[in-house]
């Protein structure tokens, strides 16, 4: 009489290592030209792309953009992105932000702007709370001149 041995250790570690590869949500990065669009419909024409990265080509008031970023779960989400200002008055800001399904309810990071000029720049903005059924989205507030090259974000 042959015996038949089974052993559930690898399916069990199968199962184990599937559970570890999806809960863990990975940090995305886009270009902010591809992913974004003005908040103001009126400013798409101050608006240009070098390589994937956007930059504001008009006088006056900061022009602002917005990134929707998607996500896989409720819960927090931060927002990091690289930008540039040759000097202070070329300044960008961003903040990322969650809104709950029915758009009563906001939770935002602080707006962050760039704190060194003259060469490419992180912006950690911190995080923010996205509730179940809720969109998350990264705004940028961007001076003439400004570029912002990456956007990045992860839970």
């Amino acid at each position: 009489m042959k015996h038949i041995v089974k052993s559930t250790f690898p399916i069990g570690a199968f199962l184990i290592a599937l559970g570890i590869c999806a809960a863990s949500a990975s940090a995305r990065t886009v270009s902010p030209f591809a992913a974004s669009k003005p908040y103001n419909s009126a400013d798409s024409a101050c608006f240009s792309e070098w390589y994937g990265a956007i930059i504001n080509n008009c006088s006056g008031n900061a022009r602002a953009i917005q990134i929707a970023i998607p996500v896989d779960t409720s819960g927090g989400v931060w927002g990091y992105a690289t930008a540039y200002g040759a000097t202070a008055a070329n300044n960008v800001g961003c903040q990322t932000f969650g809104i709950d399904q029915y758009i009563t309810s906001v939770w935002a990071s602080p707006v962050v702007y760039l704190s060194t000029f003259g060469s490419p720049s992180s912006i950690g903005m911190g995080g923010a709370y996205v509730p179940d059924l809720g969109p998350a989205f990264m705004a940028c507030w961007l001076n003439q001149g400004g570029q912002l090259r990456t956007v990045s974000w992860g839970q």
